[in-house]
């Protein structure tokens, strides 16, 4: 397993990384990222 320390939606937030599957999980708060809606990734995808 790898981890690493990045910025997730202006946040630090851990990424886990092992067996096909990444987790990641905000430093601040220890918060599980779900995911984006499907309208916020449009959003973002079209910036």
């Amino acid at each position: 397993m790898r981890v690493r320390l990045h910025m997730l939606a202006g946040r630090p937030a851990y990424e886990f990384l092992g067996a096909g599957s990444v987790t990641s999980v905000f430093a601040d708060n220890g918060e599980v990222f779900e995911g984006y809606s499907e309208a916020r990734a449009v959003e973002l995808a079209k910036t």
